[in-house]
């Protein structure tokens, strides 16, 4: 049995001394459940744009049996300015060199076009593992929606933040296409789908600040249930 797992700093084993290797980061948990071997392709600082085509070419090329997306910041992005340089765009905080295109660049890269992409990304990736007989999972590691989104309820502060400017027929109605979107998504498939990796984080990792072991061992408990469920009603 083959685990492809593709993600952000978080899934790349940021802040273990054995990085990808360390036996505590969740792919590797999940390797030693399944008795599997692991196809770690996580990239600290990834968009989700790089971790959808990567996951989406894996799905194509690899042949693996399980697949864990973990979905990173929406305000991430890379730009190529050289075939030999990338750029990273993330908050203005992140960067020195770029910092004023940054600041400029995140105030018109609105976080509602973001949410849409990643739920085109994601309903991509469920229907190709579908028609590829593949159980896959998605991982909640920085994505600051909440579930009023889905709900059309609008209570949580992050939608007050999201709708923020819109008379009330626009706020409405960019809300009703929202949560169509979202209602499009197989939420069985997510093992944390309105807490961010970080809102459950317990402990820290040896080397830094990213999530620790009991950490990734909590993640790795709840991609499990996700896998078993697909398993049991193959």
């Amino acid at each position: 049995m083959k685990i492809y797992a593709s993600g952000c700093s978080i899934t790349e084993g940021t802040g273990f001394i054995g990085g990808k290797e360390d036996p505590a980061i969740y792919p590797n948990l999940l390797a030693q459940r399944y008795s599997a071997d692991v196809i770690n392709d996580a990239e600290g600082g990834a968009s989700n744009l790089k971790i959808f085509l990567r996951a989406a070419k894996a799905m194509i090329d690899l042949d693996a049996d399980i697949f864990v997306i973990q979905w990173s910041a929406i305000h991430r992005h890379w730009m190529y300015p050289m075939p030999n340089q990338g750029v990273f765009v993330g908050t203005p905080t992140e960067s020195t060199e770029h910092k004023k295109f940054v600041e400029q660049f995140q105030r018109l890269n609105h976080d509602y076009a973001n949410l849409m992409t990643v739920i085109d990304f994601t309903r991509i990736l469920q229907d190709q593992a579908r028609e590829k007989n593949r159980r896959i999972c998605f991982v909640n590691g920085l994505i600051s929606w909440k579930s009023d989104l889905l709900h059309r309820k609008q209570e949580s502060d992050y939608a007050q933040l999201l709708f923020d400017g819109l008379d009330k027929n626009e706020r409405n109605d960019f809300a009703d296409r929202l949560a169509n979107n979202m209602e499009l998504m197989n939420w069985n498939l997510w093992a944390n789908s309105w807490e961010t990796v970080y809102d459950f984080k317990s402990d820290d990792a040896p080397l830094d600040r990213h999530p620790g072991p009991r950490t990734h061992k909590k993640l790795a408990e709840l991609i499990a249930q996700v896998i078993d469920k697909q398993q049991e009603a193959i």
